[in-house]
């Protein structure tokens, strides 16, 4: 869910022609944002479809769309996938790997919002805690079953410095609970995780290095699979499936004829109907994971193959794809604060009133981390390549670092 855009210039190509930008690609991580955000306003302010007395077609479907928050961290893990599989790929062809611009590359990218992000918890936490009407309410942990998210008991929301530094090394959810209130964080250690054993494999098994190296390199990949907890060694699995397509793409290139219209359609329905009949399962988990980023994967196959240059609202859709690394991180402990300090830990009920107090929350959320983007990461290359010459001043040359996410 961090990788916003490609290595080259929109619509422009890699060294072997394929095209590195695309504007449907936008459009699904804008509105995988938009999921995630939504379903947590729904669920901090409204109470649960089960709950509701009657409801309508209309009802429905308005609980359906803000209840696909984890399928659309599956869509970002898959887009991740695709990103990020892309440029090892491209680097490790060409003779052009380094290790050391990859990690610059990937830790400015993460921790040029992770960090304030972190920050902004602490803030907004601390603020909440001292307007709350009970201690024992939702930053003790008692609420997470009301909220489906956020601290939980035993400990509730934890913010000391050890927590702090974990979550900035990415140990969340491996060492550590996530910080503070900010529970959409676990996805964030996954993310990182990946990064670090695909390069590690792919290198073991297709590298033109030494052979110690490549045994050194798949040594390591295991280690890492086998000392991680489980459930993210499984979701790994998804973030692959998006390294498969961009493995695919690269061979077939866009000299190949676009996909028909059609067959992108029927993807697209493909992947809305599988959102639909995991949302209904019974028993949603890894297999309901897996199946749903076979889909994503499916989809963005189709997208990268697809005409996308004169999609309308592309303007719209670039400013909110950009931003959705923010949102995905600054909007989570925003709405934890307005529900306890302006709701008072209630929710509304699903009448207008509350769905306009849902739409506030929203509203807020977008305003308040546009501006996050604006002060943070929009200036990411910008970090980036002041880390990079002070590395290449180390070694008394400047670090090329290509601009990308």
């Amino acid at each position: 869910m961090t990788d916003r855009r490609h290595t080259a210039q929109r619509h422009g190509s890699d060294a072997a022609g394929v095209r590195r930008d695309f504007a449907s690609l936008h459009l699904l991580r804008a509105l995988a944002a938009l999921a995630v955000m939504a379903g947590h306003a729904r669920a901090f302010v409204l109470p649960d479809y089960e709950l509701l007395p009657e409801p309508g077609a209309m009802t429905a479907a308005f609980y359906v769309v803000t209840g696909l928050g984890h399928q659309a961290v599956i869509v970002f893990f898959v887009l991740s996938g695709f990103l990020i599989a892309g440029s090892v790929l491209d680097r490790t062809q060409s003779g052009r790997w380094s290790w050391r611009d990859y990690a610059v590359e990937r830790l400015s990218r993460l921790w040029v919002v992770l960090i304030p992000s972190l920050v902004l918890t602490l803030l907004w936490d601390r603020l909440g805690m001292s307007m709350a009407s009970a201690p024992d309410g939702f930053y003790a942990g008692a609420l997470d079953s009301l909220y489906h998210s956020g601290p939980a008991q035993p400990g509730g929301a934890v913010h000391n410095a050890g927590v702090f530094l974990a979550n900035v090394f990415f140990l969340q959810t491996v060492a550590a609970p996530t910080y503070g209130s900010n529970g959409p964080l676990w996805s964030l250690a996954n993310e990182f995780w990946y990064y670090v054993i695909f390069p590690l494999g792919f290198i073991a098994l297709t590298g033109r290095t030494a052979e110690i190296w490549r045994i050194g390199c798949a040594a390591a990949a295991l280690a890492l699979c086998l000392l991680l907890p489980r459930a993210m060694v499984w979701l790994g699995l998804v973030w692959l499936f998006g390294a498969l397509v961009a493995v695919w793409h690269r061979r077939a290139g866009d000299g190949r004829r676009a996909l028909h219209p059609w067959i992108a359609a029927g993807l697209a329905l493909l992947f809305i109907a599988t959102l639909a009949a995991v949302r209904l399962a019974a028993t949603p988990g890894v297999a309901s994971d897996l199946v749903t980023g076979a889909a994503a994967a499916l989809l963005v196959a189709a997208l990268v193959h697809t005409d996308d240059r004169r999609m309308p609202g592309q303007p719209l859709v670039r400013a909110l794809s950009d931003m959705s690394y923010t949102l995905y991180l600054f909007h989570f402990p925003l709405f934890a604060f307005l529900a306890v300090a302006v709701l008072g830990e209630q929710k509304l009920a699903f009448a207008p009133a509350g769905i306009a107090v849902f739409a506030g929350f929203v509203a807020a959320a977008l305003v308040y981390s546009f501006a996050g983007y604006l002060a943070f990461e929009r200036n990411t290359t910008w970090i980036r390549r002041r880390i990079g010459a002070a590395l290449g001043a180390m070694k008394g040359r400047p670090l090329p670092l290509r601009r990308e996410p």
